[in-house]
């Protein structure tokens, strides 16, 4: 798990919060009742709730957040319910926050995906439930904004200018892979392969070396390698949205060659073309016998003519730009926005979202001098009447009347849009024909090169709010995770039981190449336990016996119960990441061999949170413990969130810290490695302008950047000045 991770007004955190960077291993230590459980705890619930939409998106296909509660009542957890959970500050109906960030391989930008929690007065079990949820760029450019409306999903606003330069950037890569993989075909198998001749594969291949330089330009090679990592992963997934045809390819061309979602073959005819011939040109060029379209066009270029712009094109541009990516449904006004009431169509955020992008209002005000004369076309809800209908369309052009002399000032881009498409249509049959709807009868269909963009945002939504390997596979270990028992049942309310219930069906369920608890073993013995572990059903079946083997020719064994309550909770720390290994998914993923890139798989991260792991044990296993960790992240992709008051372990992973400096494939660098020390919440017991959260950095050769809290390394210091203190006066 590698993100930023905020909590606000949630049991030791403020309405103000705090923010931490979850590295691959993320060490948080301090005082006692400082929130380093609270931290843990809150991506817990977190974590449990994106699983929900998960598993109901992998099913079902849609995004409901609202339908699940946040689980606060966890037993496992114990936080109690809802009220418990709020901070002490907190008011009563207070409300609590929880956002991660998240950068998706086909975006150039990182995103914040914030969700807030209320109370449910319906809910009995005071669980918490969904209020509100929002997404922004690192930047704070909010993209979209939705909150629960009596238990409806309603979208504030929404603002996609922010990623238009994103689905461009990606588009080129996207288009690139495939005229590229088009050629070399062609290239290997002769010059009349998939019908291209030598002409036309000449062709490919100047669009492939002018992309290669337009990529060149725009994107980092992380960010191209990121673009061309999603296309591998996802080339053979059928619910992507975003697939190119042949017919694809062109569009995007048009939308890299225009720098419009928009691209109409009136800009491709104007090109050369001055700003004083424009007029005559589009007059010489019209053949559309629709009157209104006329008169439009002739009020669009005398506003054009009027403006700052050289050509049609950065005109319309422009005006795309400021109005064509946004939308706030509080106003009366906007483009690109379903007519309909924002809650009637459904639930699931992904669908309300991309229909707010796909279906938009026909504001074409064909004769401005005549605003009645407007048709009303849009989706209406099935269970809308006709006397809703007519009421809507009163509404509606009593709206225009009352904007139309601001209208005929600053021409909306819906205007300029619908106009230009119709005259576009009327102009070229092959344009015309990639509407599902005759261009004579044209009312508002989806340009197709916005289509692709809709799609794109879509699949960006699953990347964003559902994403693979982050909080959706967060595994916590607590504490008290071992009640010794000589038989060990799968009880559901016995957290070992429940432990080796996953440890058994992952080792049933597993096919790879790895041998199962090799992990296990191999610390069984660094830890000098033994030299491996047994775990069988009994022959009655109603219980589970886990022994311990001294020697590999020891049949018999002995029982864990037999051993030291802190072996036993280490047992427990071990088989946890046992299963996760032999529970993991794979991925596609590049490697650089010999100077090339070579497919590979690799596994998908999981993540663990322990609580104090090195209880009961002995200081040479405290600090052994950071060893098995960072085994279990290098060797098999486990990253950890460590909770813990070891002297021994934290310093154990600044000679990690140190000893990678000096060779860069040993121990771990510290951009790997996350350290928190957390004071107490009330201000009152912290030093004047120290925060309640500090993320203390390593430098390269290990040493810490900043000191602790008072009471955690100086009190060994302390101790021993003491004793030497009274050796010299003795």
């Amino acid at each position: 798990m590698n993100t930023k991770f905020t909590v606000k007004n949630f049991r030791s955190f403020d309405e103000e919060g705090a923010t931490f960077e979850i590295a691959p291993i993320t060490l948080l230590t301090g005082c006692n009742s400082s929130g380093k459980s609270s931290l843990v705890k809150s991506m817990v619930l977190l974590s449990k709730f994106i699983q929900q939409m998960k598993d109901n998106y992998q099913k079902n296909g849609d995004c409901c957040p609202q339908r699940y509660p946040l689980g606060v009542t966890d037993v496992k957890l114990q936080l109690g319910n809802y009220t418990s959970i709020l901070n002490k500050g907190a008011e009563k109906n207070g409300r609590v926050s929880l956002s991660y960030a998240i950068k998706p391989l086909q975006s150039d930008k990182e995103f914040v995906v914030a969700y807030t929690f209320t109370a449910n007065k319906a809910d009995r079990f005071n669980e918490g439930w969904l209020a509100e949820m929002t997404i922004e760029t690192t930047e704070g450019n909010s993209i979209f904004h939705i909150i629960m409306e009596d238990n409806n999903v309603v979208l504030k606003e929404y603002n996609l200018k922010p990623l238009k330069n994103s689905f461009y950037y990606f588009s080129m890569v996207r288009l690139f892979e495939r005229l590229r993989r088009n050629y070399y075909d062609y290239d290997e198998f002769g010059e009349e392969h998939n019908g291209m001749n030598e002409e036309e594969a000449q062709e490919t291949l100047n669009k492939i070396k002018n992309l290669a330089n337009s990529i060149t330009a725009n994107l980092s090679q992380k960010e191209y390698d990121d673009h061309m990592l999603w296309i591998l992963r996802n080339r053979r997934n059928k619910d992507i949205h975003y697939q190119l045809s042949d017919k694809d390819c062109q569009n995007i061309e048009h939308v890299l060659r225009y720098n419009s979602l928009f691209p109409l073959p009136v800009f491709e005819m104007l090109e050369n073309v001055s700003k004083t011939d424009t007029r005559q040109t589009v007059m010489n060029l019209n053949n559309c016998k629709d009157e209104d379209v006329n008169d439009s066009l002739a009020i669009i270029l005398d506003d054009f003519e009027k403006s700052q712009f050289e050509t049609l094109l950065d005109y319309f541009v422009a005006k795309e730009n400021k109005e064509g990516f946004s939308a706030d449904p509080t106003e009366k006004r906007y483009f690109l926005w379903s007519q309909v009431d924002p809650t009637w169509h459904s639930n699931n955020i992904f669908l309300k979202i991309i229909d707010s992008i796909s279906h938009y209002i026909v504001n074409p005000w064909w004769n401005m001098d005549n605003p009645k004369s407007f048709t009303s076309v849009r989706k209406i809800s099935l269970d809308k009447t006709e006397s809703e209908i007519d009421e809507f369309d009163k509404d509606r052009e009593k709206q225009y009347e009352e904007e139309l002399a601001n209208n005929r000032k600053i021409l909306p881009f819906s205007f300029v849009y619908e106009t230009l498409l119709r005259h576009s249509i009327y102009l070229d049959e092959q344009f015309a024909s990639s509407f599902p709807n005759n261009a004579a009868h044209f009312y508002g269909e989806e340009h197709p090169c916005r289509k692709l963009f809709r799609d794109y945002i879509y699949d960006l939504l699953v990347s964003i709010m559902l994403p693979e390997g982050e909080f959706d596979s967060l595994r916590y270990v607590t504490s008290s995770r071992v009640t010794i028992h000589r038989l060990y049942t799968f009880d559901s309310n016995d957290e070992f039981g429940k432990l080796l219930d996953n440890y058994y069906k992952a080792k049933r369920n597993y096919k790879g190449h790895y041998k199962p608890d090799t992990f296990l073993n191999t610390w069984i013995q660094r830890f000098d336990i033994g030299h491996h572990i047994s775990i069988k059903n009994t022959d009655d079946g109603l219980g589970i016996v886990v022994r311990l083997h001294d020697t590999k020719s020891d049949k018999k064994g002995h029982l864990l119960a037999d051993e030291g309550y802190g072996i036993s909770q280490l047992m427990s720390v071990l088989l946890e990441i046992e299963s996760n290994i032999l529970s993991a998914k794979t991925q596609d993923d590049y490697a650089n061999e010999d100077g090339k890139k070579k497919r590979i798989d690799t596994i998908v991260p999981s993540t663990i949170a322990i609580e104090e792991p090195e209880i009961h044990l002995h200081p040479k296993y405290q600090s052994l413990l950071a060893d098995m960790f960072l085994e279990a992240y290098r060797k098999y992709g486990i990253h950890f969130i460590v909770e813990t008051h070891s002297e021994y372990l934290i310093r154990k992973f600044q000679t990690f810290v140190g000893k990678h400096n000096n060779e860069p494939d040993e121990g771990i660098g510290e951009d790997e490695l996350s350290l928190y020390y957390l004071y107490s919440p009330k201000d009152e017991e912290r030093s004047e302008g120290e925060p309640q959260v500090k993320k203390i950095d390593f430098n390269k050769d290990g040493r810490l950047t900043s000191p602790f809290g008072p009471g955690f390394f100086d009190v060994a210091d302390d101790l021993s000045y003491q004793l030497l203190t009274m050796k010299i006066g003795g």
